[in-house]
C-alpha cells in the first residue's frame, strides 16, 4: 500500500464517542453470556454505523470507531487477551502496602478516579501475545466507510504499567521489562495484521507520558493506570522510549501512517483535576521515537505553548501536528475563528502539510462518562470543517 498523501489540514478524531445505553447493556449482556453474539454483532454495527455517518455528514477525513465496545480505553484489553484482567480500582487497592494506600486514595480523590466503576487491566498470568484485539473493529469500519480509517491502540508503555502489579504480576514475569517485552509483541503482531489490511493511521494512546514529567516525582499516583513506586524521570523515559519505538518503527515504510496521542489524561471535565505543563520536556523524546503524526491537546491553557515543543528540528520538518483545536470537554463549540487562531499561531512554525486538526482527546475515555453529546460533538466537528475551508482558501 502506498502512503495517502493527506492535504493540509486534514480532520480527525481521536477515538471515543459516547456510548448509548443500548450498547452499554448489550456489552454487559454478552460479557455475562445472556446474549448471543450474532445478536451482540448486530447491535455493534448498527451502533457503529451512526458513529461513522456522524463523522462523514459533517466533514471528518479520517474515520474512527467510537471504541463503542470499550468500557474505556484500556482495560478492554482484558475482553481479548489472554493474561488481563479487569479489576476495580478497590479490587487493586488490596494489592497496596498500608504505607503506601493512604497516599494511593488520596491521588484516587484529586484525580476524581476513586469510583470503583473505573477499572484497569491486570497482568494474572503470561499473555497470549498472538491474539488479536482491534483487527475486527477494523474489518468492520471498512465494510461502514469508503474513507480513510484509524485505528486506535494503547500504546505499549501505557498497557505494561498499567497492567503492572506487585504482588500478582510478579507470580508470571520477573520484572516490568520482562512484561512490556511481552507487551511489545502482542501489539507488533496486531500492527502486522493492521497494517497488511491497509488502514491508513494507526495510533498509540498515552495520557501518562506527560505524568513522568508533568507530575510531582515524589508523588505515589494513581492517575489512569497504577504505579504504586516511586518513579525516576530519567529511567521511566528510558522504560517508556524502548518499548514505543519498536511499535512506531514496525509501521514504518508499510504505507501506513504512525501517530502517537499524548494528553493529560479526559476522565473527569474538572480540569483543575488534570495535570498542566508544556510538551517542551518531551520534546526530545519524541524526535527519538519519531511518529508521522503527535496528535496533541493545545486547546486547554494546560497545554501552554506550541513554541515551547519545537525546539528540535525533527519536529518542525518531519512529524505532522495533530492540533488539539477543540476540547472535549466543554459543553459548547469552539467558533470557527478560535480554531483558525490556533492553526495560525502554529503555521508561524509549521507548512500548512504539516498540521492536521483534531480535538484535544476522545469524546468519552470511559462508558459511564460521556465527556459531551452527539449534539454538540457534531457542531464542534462542523466548526473545525468550516476553519479547514477557510484556512485552505487562505493558502
Amino acid at each position: 500500500m502506498k502512503k495517502i498523501n493527506f492535504k493540509p489540514y486534514t480532520i480527525s478524531l481521536i477515538g471515543s464517542m459516547p456510548r448509548s445505553q443500548e450498547i452499554i447493556a448489550a456489552r454487559n449482556d454478552f460479557t455475562q453470556g445472556k446474549m448471543p453474539k450474532d445478536e451482540y454483532d448486530k447491535i455493534v454495527f448498527e451502533e457503529t454505523k451512526k458513529i461513522v455517518e456522524l463523522q462523514e455528514e459533517n466533514g471528518v477525513d479520517i474515520i474512527t470507531s467510537g471504541e463503542i465496545t470499550r468500557d474505556n480505553y484500556i482495560s478492554f484489553i482484558a475482553d481479548y487477551v489472554d493474561g488481563f484482567t479487569s479489576m476495580k480500582n478497590t479490587e487493586i487497592l488490596e494489592y497496596t502496602s498500608e504505607d503506601q494506600r493512604e497516599n494511593l486514595e488520596e491521588s484516587m480523590i484529586q484525580r476524581n478516579t476513586e469510583t470503583a466503576n473505573l477499572s484497569n487491566p491486570i497482568c494474572t498470568g503470561r499473555i497470549d501475545t498472538s491474539a488479536t484485539f482491534e483487527y475486527p473493529t477494523m474489518q468492520l469500519l471498512r465494510q461502514l466507510t469508503d474513507m480513510p480509517i484509524k485505528a486506535t491502540l494503547p500504546s505499549p508503555y501505557l498497557l505494561t504499567r498499567t497492567t503492572w502489579l506487585t504482588g500478582l504480576s510478579d507470580k508470571f514475569y520477573p520484572s516490568r521489562e520482562a512484561l512490556g517485552e511481552d507487551v511489545v509483541k502482542l501489539l507488533l503482531n496486531e500492527v502486522k495484521r493492521l497494517t497488511d489490511m491497509g488502514v491508513e493511521v494507526i495510533q498509540f494512546d498515552d495520557p501518562i507520558l506527560s505524568e513522568i514529567v508533568m507530575a510531582d516525582d515524589e508523588e505515589e499516583t494513581f492517575f489512569c493506570g497504577r504505579l504504586s513506586e516511586r518513579i525516576r524521570y530519567d529511567h521511566e523515559l528510558l522504560f517508556a522510549m524502548n518499548l514505543i519505538q519498536p511499535v512506531i518503527e514496525a509501521i514504518s515504510g508499510t504505507g501506513s501512517y504512525s501517530c502517537l496521542h499524548v494528553c493529560r489524561g479526559n476522565y473527569t471535565k474538572n480540569e483543575d483535576s488534570l495535570l498542566s505543563g508544556s510538551y517542551a520536556s518531551l520534546s526530545d523524546f519524541f524526535s527519538i521515537v519519531k511518529p508521522d503524526i503527535l496528535t496533541l491537546e493545545f486547546s486547554t491553557p494546560r497545554a501552554g505553548s506550541i513554541n515551547d515543543l519545537y525546539i528540535n528540528e525533527f519536529l518542525s520538518s518531519q512529524s505532522i501536528l495533530g492540533l488539539g483545536v477543540v476540547n472535549p470537554k466543554t459543553e459548547y463549540a469552539e467558533s470557527t475563528e478560535s480554531i483558525m487562531e490556533r492553526v495560525h499561531e502554529a503555521r508561524k512554525i509549521l507548512e500548512p502539510d504539516k498540521v492536521w486538526l483534531n480535538p484535544d482527546c476522545g469524546f468519552a475515555t470511559f462508558e459511564q462518562r460521556p465527556m459531551n453529546t452527539l449534539q454538540i460533538i457534531a457542531q464542534k466537528i462542523r466548526n473545525m470543517k468550516e476553519a479547514q475551508r477557510l484556512l485552505r482558501e487562505e493558502m
